[in-house]
């Protein structure tokens, strides 16, 4: 890791807000309005099979989670408070190093660290150590390593199921690039074996422990994660403004289709125009919002934290969010309108409270698109109230989650 210099200022940028929000939880707790962040509150929905696969094995837990974390858990001896910290250490220490690579600035970083399932990095669950495996693999994708990405695909298969989305991606990374065709095809069949490998070392543990090396895919089925039609109109767990939540995530997923979809076209004419990374990026948010869609018959439960509490929204918030490109009233207004009608797909117009939710959602974007194409002093005053705006909204899910309600 690189000693410390100016370019740390977008990640200092990143922990100063981190305080914010806990000086924020911190105040809503003292006042009675939430609950703190202790062991009781942090042990919700995932985090508590995690600690059954940690304590126990999987004799008494679902398969459907892998062991990377909950290994790593019960190497460390801490507690449910300190695994969290630990979470918590480890992103903002992979956040510097995806920072310092991509050369992103203070509002890319403030932008990331206001997304509201980022809080999923502070708690017990395996989201931190797939973001820190993650961010090697664009990294490594980047420089052209294939030893990284092999170790990378490794480690983000032992930490959740990558093979449905993040290998696709890669594969069509490494199919984009202009490296000779015979390259291209020996790093696609080394980068696949390596997640073959890792999905059969998490196949080997369970087996070990249950006797059944398919527990993985059973347990998928019992959650009904099986190919089915969409149903309008789209829903979640945990309805209203968690609904609202996932469909900003198919939103991001849906627009990252078309552009990747894009690039392949445009492929055809020429060299690519986009880093690997992005491209890497473009594919997983756009596959996993797919398989979201088409395995749950309409229901996007967990979209939100698959897509935004990743290092591949913050590689294309880098990318794209901060082109020089001023926005115009005309395009703010086009911008609203083409949000507010893609809500539709979740029926925002069946009541009116339900249309102004929605409607509140799509300028709260709006306002952000405005915000990041002036420099000016207008600029900086809109792109400051929106960051305000922005942590009230992380600070309400994660009282939510602290709650026990639902959010992903």
């Amino acid at each position: 890791m690189q000693a410390f210099d100016r370019n740390d200022i977008p990640w200092l940028a990143m922990l100063g807000h981190a305080l914010s929000l806990a000086v924020v939880m911190g105040g809503l707790h003292m006042a009675g309005l939430s609950p703190g962040y202790n062991a009781e509150t942090l042990l919700r929905f995932d985090a508590l099979h995690y600690l059954g696969i940690m304590r126990d094995g999987y004799a008494h837990e679902s398969s459907a989670f892998f062991p990377l974390f909950p290994g790593a858990w019960r190497l460390s001896g801490l507690g449910v408070v300190g695994i969290a910290l630990i979470n918590a250490a480890i992103y903002f220490l992979s956040a510097r190093w995806l920072l310092r690579e991509l050369g992103a600035d203070v509002r890319a970083a403030l932008v990331y660290a206001t997304l509201p399932p980022v809080f999923f990095l502070f708690v017990p669950y395996t989201e931190a150590f797939f973001f820190l495996g993650s961010t090697g693999l664009l990294i490594a994708l980047r420089r052209g390593r294939p030893g990284g990405i092999v170790a990378a695909m490794l480690w983000c298969t032992l930490s959740r199921p990558a093979f449905t989305a993040l290998l696709p991606a890669l594969l069509i990374a490494v199919a984009l690039s202009d490296a000779p065709l015979r390259r291209r095809v020996a790093h696609m069949l080394l980068y696949t074996a390596a997640c073959v490998v890792a999905l059969l070392i998490v196949m080997a543990v369970q087996r070990a422990q249950t006797g059944d090396p398919w527990g993985f895919y059973k347990a998928q089925a019992e959650f009904g994660n099986t190919f089915k039609l969409p149903q309008l109109p789209l829903t979640s767990w945990g309805g209203g403004s968690v609904v609202r939540l996932d469909a900003v995530a198919l939103l991001v997923g849906t627009i990252s289709g078309v552009l990747l979809l894009r690039a392949m076209w445009m492929r055809r004419r020429g060299p690519l125009s986009l880093p690997p990374e992005v491209v890497l990026a473009l594919g997983y948010v756009a596959g996993i919002a797919a398989v979201a869609l088409l395995l749950r018959g309409g229901s996007l439960y967990s979209l939100n934290r698959f897509i935004m509490a990743t290092p591949f929204a913050l590689v294309l918030i880098a990318w794209y969010g901060l082109a020089p490109l001023r926005t115009t009233t005309r395009q703010a207004i086009g911008l609203f309108l083409a949000i507010s009608v893609f809500f539709l797909l979740f029926g925002s117009f069946v009541h009116i409270r339900t249309f102004l939710w929605y409607s509140a959602v799509a300028v709260h974007l709006t306002l952000l698109a405005v915000a990041l194409g002036r420099t000016d002093r207008m600029g900086r005053g809109l792109f400051i109230a929106w960051l305000l705006v922005a942590l009230a909204i992380q600070a309400y899910y994660f009282h939510r989650y602290l709650g026990g309600a639902w959010v992903a």
